[in-house]
């Protein structure tokens, strides 16, 4: 019997944030985008992340940027 895990996507999300590539931040959009994370989890799991400060603040101004971005189309 073949088992598979998989991230829970705010999780993924949020992961690919930490690398802080173009394409993660592009995936992030569509995720939101298409409705698959939801702006306030992100945002709110970004502070249980263990990561550092400054990399909470980027990704805090960054997603930020993305949900305010999607928020004006």
């Amino acid at each position: 019997m073949a088992i598979a895990r998989c991230l829970e996507i705010h999780d993924l999300v949020l992961s690919k944030c930490v690398r802080g590539e173009a394409r993660d931040y592009e995936f992030t959009e569509v995720a939101l985008r298409e409705g698959l994370a939801e702006a306030d989890v992100l945002l709110s799991r970004i502070s249980d992340l263990p990561v550092g400060q400054r990399v909470r603040a980027r990704l805090q101004k960054t997603v930020g940027g993305i949900v305010s971005k999607l928020d004006g189309a």
